[in-house]
């Protein structure tokens, strides 16, 4: 069926009778089209994509309430989503929003302050005082000055220093490494502290505490799969 703006033939009863044919369907599309969806309008609003939005849930960056299977669109949602993508155009990476808070999602004021804390960084230039192979290095782990500041805050990690800056040594890169593999795991930045009595942990506190993490999961993993072999035998 052609539109009236499309036709290029003659103009005969039986096309003006296919142009209002034509006319009747698109009302009724529109009579009948369902609500658009809050959260795709907003998203919309803030030039982001469906995708995006998943990934960024997916990581726990965000956390929507849901009623009826929809969405919960409210100011504290699009306030959320917003300072979200402030801190992506400040530099900050999907996994350093994630940690900048042990629980997920980060609030609001957590992320404010992370982003207060970078934009400090950029006016003082604290990078000078630092060393550049200190920056390197944790460019180099795809870490940010931030976290890592946060990280010596919380007593997971501690850098010696010679004249203000940074000692940069295999034994500063394994201790990073090591957190790093530790938050991979799962482990929050507070539960890295409960390792040891003392701060920072050491890197073998912290690989004894991930090989645990990780024989608890493949037990659990074990016990379930047990579990279900015993459920299917018992049914058959």
């Amino acid at each position: 069926m052609t539109a009236r703006a499309d036709y290029v033939g003659p103009i005969t009863k039986s096309a003006e009778a296919m142009f209002a044919r034509a006319e009747r369907k698109t009302i009724a599309r529109k009579l009948t089209a369902p609500p658009p969806s809050a959260l795709r309008e907003i998203i919309t609003s803030f030039g982001l994509s469906p995708t995006i939005i998943r990934r960024w849930e997916e990581a726990g960056l965000v956390a929507f309430e849901r009623q009826g299977g929809r969405v919960v669109v409210n100011d504290t949602t699009r306030e959320h989503l917003a300072t979200v993508i402030e801190l992506r155009a400040a530099g900050f990476s999907v996994k350093e929003i994630a940690w900048i808070s042990d629980t997920l999602p980060p609030t609001i004021k957590q992320m404010r302050d992370a982003l207060a804390a970078r934009q400090a960084q950029t006016v003082s230039k604290p990078s000078t005082q630092l060393g550049s192979a200190f920056r390197e290095t944790i460019k180099a782990f795809g870490l940010s000055l931030t976290v890592v500041k946060h990280w010596e805050n919380a007593g997971v990690v501690a850098f010696a220093r010679q004249g203000g800056r940074v000692v940069v040594d295999d034994a500063m890169r394994e201790s990073l490494a090591m957190v790093i593999e530790l938050r991979r795991a799962g482990f929050s930045v507070k539960e890295i502290t409960w390792i040891s009595d003392t701060l920072p942990p050491t890197v073998s506190q912290m690989r004894q505490a991930l090989q645990a993490r990780l024989a608890q999961s493949e037990a659990a993993r074990a016990r379930s799969i047990a579990g279900a072999i015993v459920a299917g035998c018992s049914r058959g």
